[in-house]
């Protein structure tokens, strides 16, 4: 039974330098990962889309606002969407981007004031066809539609320098 090789012995590596030194110390400490709700107040992640949100540019804020103040004539074609859409606009944009937020403010109060213009001339007229010759405020509705115009038209043009330097 002597005919059998001797066991193996292990081979232990020769200790180095490093092992005898401490770690070096963390740089900064661990930041706690953010919950969902803190990354959303924070501006990390969209409320709506649950992406991470990007910042606007002054061209897609220019955009946005031309949007917002165009859609004033969907009134002609559709009922209420003329104030809808800077209401959602609003709503969306809130937390994200102040001159949009006022923008559709804007584009709301205009489009509010136009439609209850419409609603006042068409009930005046009503009254006062039944006791004078109320369809001479009929004439009066081309001239609301005229102005809403015109102003619809100024306030996208004054959107169109929007961050490129002038206020």
């Amino acid at each position: 039974m002597s005919d059998l090789p001797p066991p193996p012995t292990p081979q232990v590596p020769p200790p180095s330098s490093e092992e005898n030194s401490p770690p070096p110390p963390p740089s900064t400490p661990p930041q706690p990962e953010l919950s969902e709700a803190e990354k959303i107040r924070a501006g990390y992640k969209d409320v709506y889309l649950g992406e991470e949100a990007k910042p606007l540019t002054a061209e897609n804020e220019r955009i946005y606002a031309m949007i917002i103040h165009l859609s004033g004539l969907l009134k002609y074609f559709t009922v209420g969407a003329s104030l809808a859409v800077p209401i959602v606009f609003w709503v969306l944009f809130q937390n994200k981007s102040e001159f949009i937020k006022k923008q559709a403010e804007k584009g709301f109060i205009l489009q509010l004031a136009v439609s209850l213009s419409y609603v006042l001339l068409i009930c005046l007229g009503t009254l006062l066809s039944v006791i004078l010759i109320g369809f001479l405020f009929y004439l009066l509705i081309p001239v609301v539609i005229i102005v809403d115009i015109v102003f619809i038209v100024l306030h996208t043009m004054a959107i169109k320098d929007h961050g490129k330097g002038s206020t």
